[in-house]
């Protein structure tokens, strides 16, 4: 999966920058946006558009690809989604950026949460190892 990487440190945590001229909004226009590293505060631009990943549906905080979902019942949903849940929009979050939103297109990589050990197996793990 290709992601957008810094190029000053090759960190995949970026995330959208303010755009600063008047070209630079043409050029968002076109599919070329302006992020910022969150590691290293390098500001570069970049091509979003991606032909190999434009029918899946990508995070609009931090461009991932790897999306889970949020329960309807545990968050205010605005009423813009509202109507996009009523005509048929899905509800993704990216856990990466923790955020929610609705999209239509399907998504390519699920995020799974992994589940925690439970503490009974810790105990009896490090039990067995001191008694060893």
């Amino acid at each position: 999966m290709p992601s957008i990487t810094c190029p000053k440190c090759g960190s995949d945590r970026v995330r959208p920058s303010l755009k600063q001229s008047w070209i630079e909004r043409v050029l968002a226009a076109f599919g070329f946006e302006q992020v910022r590293c969150r590691n290293c505060d390098e500001r570069f631009s970049t091509g979003i558009v991606d032909l190999r990943n434009a029918a899946y549906s990508r995070c609009p905080r931090c461009y991932r690809l790897d999306l889970g979902s949020w329960k309807l019942d545990h968050y205010h949903i605005p009423f813009l989604s509202k109507i996009l849940l009523k005509i048929g929009g899905k509800p993704r979050r990216c856990d990466a950026c923790r955020c929610n939103f609705v999209s239509f297109r399907p998504v390519k990589l699920r995020h799974v949460r992994r589940s925690k050990r439970p503490a009974a197996v810790d105990v009896a793990v490090r039990g067995e190892l001191a008694h060893s």
